[in-house]
């Protein structure tokens, strides 16, 4: 029966959206035997490559989807087509970093920016197979915020969000439907090719449903929304004598220190109690950057993972001397213990990083605020923070496996030139259960009273009344 519903389904899946999709460049078909050697392709650097393929999967289920999917392929699909059959069969893997989809970097997108495409033009929050309106993603304030958004363009929001999840990347349901939250506009046009305006359903509190005709925001407008260019931001609250630092990146050391260091610099010289770093919406970088702004909170050494583990595969091997990564796989040979093609190295806790003013280490309480879109080293500071007992984690669990994969490499497949990513690296935490997901927040936001939830920010608003208690 499984077989059966499958098959119906990728049926199903493939002619409607293909009837749907509008931009030109989706036509370029190919061919059947093209579109399986690519298939096979995704599936042999996948199980070379990964050291822990198959944590959160089943390998004879995920082997029997692989081959039904190939031999449902029938006649030929342009390349998005064919995302929407080898999505799902990667996300079976349930590894953010181990993905295969809708690509920025593609020539149906910058076809799409060069004719000034227009997005979906409201923020939403999927959860649980709904999505309430946040927002406008270009002008704040929108009168739609807090709805609930039922239908777009005569489709029910329930059957959009369940053709979608199974295109989206994520470790478990909660970290899937934040991704999803994010990349709803993008996704709305690639899948469906929808844009210009949107005739969308809404219902309030009290159900009461309304119809409305939104325009679309450009395109360039959401992505600088949702990628924005400044990663630090401080807001200072001289009433609760509380500074939240508020970090969507950790991408750039050097902007990262700086800003860092004159953070501190402020708390210091406002005798602020209280330290509170949001990393609710960073999906990672370079783990140093956290170990750096930690550094300032505690001098103590600290361990977010205790090793970690590389596939000593073809991804890896391609990288040739004097990069990074060819670098990292001659010392794993040199020192690491090897079991087949797995090469791993143990740590010890992490010294404090040499902070630039050591004076300004902060002395109060610290708090860090984690969502399911808290990812990869960002979930490594929440780690540190929680194996360690740094200080007080607020919100909801980060987005990742404790035992948290990573060096995530790309490929790109011979044929429709779709291009992949596959984690090469696995962690093994500090502390924790490896085997599950979320590094759990001390003070849960399902925990908060009603009061708090009501608000636009409920983890703010509660973080303010807390810090109340010790001032």
């Amino acid at each position: 029966m499984k077989k059966i519903i499958f098959a119906f389904a990728l049926l199903i899946t493939s002619q409607c959206f293909s009837k749907e999709s509008t931009d030109s460049l989706h036509q370029k078909l190919f061919p059947v035997v093209e579109l399986q050697q690519d298939l096979d392709s995704l599936y042999k650097i996948l199980n070379n490559n990964h050291p822990d393929l198959y944590r959160f999967a089943d390998r004879y289920e995920v082997g029997m989807a692989w081959e039904e999917a190939k031999n449902n392929i029938k006649q030929p699909m342009t390349r998005w087509e064919f995302i929407r059959v080898v999505a799902p069969l990667v996300n079976m893997f349930r590894d953010g970093h181990t993905n295969l989809s809708y690509d920025f970097e593609s020539e149906e997108l910058n076809t799409f920016l060069k004719r000034d495409g227009k997005f979906f033009p409201l923020r939403v929050s999927i959860r649980s197979g709904e999505a309430i309106i946040i927002d406008h993603w270009e002008n704040s304030g929108s009168p739609l915020a807090k709805k609930k958004l039922l239908v777009v363009n005569g489709k029910p929001v329930g059957e959009i969000i369940k053709a979608l999840t199974a295109l989206t990347a994520g470790d478990y349901p909660a970290n899937v439907e934040a991704n999803l939250s994010r990349l709803f506009p993008f996704f709305l046009w690639a899948n469906y090719g929808w844009e210009k305006e949107f005739n969308i359903t809404t219902s309030g509190r009290k159900g009461l449903t309304n119809n409305y005709l939104v325009p679309g925001v450009p395109a360039q407008v959401y992505f600088d929304r949702t990628f924005p260019k400044q990663d630090w931001t401080m807001q200072i609250n001289e009433k609760e004598s509380l500074a939240i630092i508020s970090c969507s990146s950790y991408r750039n050391m050097k902007t990262a220190s700086a800003f860092i260091d004159s953070a501190f610099a402020l708390v210091k010289k406002k005798g602020l109690k209280h330290v509170a770093l949001d990393i609710r919406r960073n999906g990672g970088g370079n783990s140093a950057i956290g170990n750096y702004f930690l550094s300032y909170i505690t001098s103590e050494p600290f361990a977010d993972v205790v090793s970690k583990t590389i596939r000593d595969g073809s991804l890896l091997n391609q990288f040739t001397k004097g990069t990074w990564v060819h670098n990292m796989l001659t010392g794993y040979r040199a020192m690491g213990f090897r079991d087949g093609d797995l090469l791993t190295r143990e740590f010890k806790g992490n010294e404090p990083e040499k902070i630039s003013h050591p004076e300004n280490r902060f002395n109060g309480k610290f708090y860090l605020l984690t969502g399911p879109s808290t990812y990869s080293s960002a979930h490594m500071t929440a780690l540190a923070v929680k194996c360690n007992r740094i200080g007080v984690i607020i919100g909801e669990p980060t987005g990742e496996r404790i035992d948290l994969t990573g060096e995530t490499i790309g490929f790109s497949l011979p044929n429709t030139k779709l291009n992949g990513y596959c984690a090469t690296a696995v962690y093994r935490a500090a502390c924790g259960d490896g085997s599950q997901t979320g590094v759990k927040p001390d003070i849960a936001l399902s925990s908060l009273p009603q009061q708090f939830l009501d608000s636009n920010d409920p983890v703010l608003a509660y973080l303010k009344e807390l810090v109340k208690i010790f001032n």
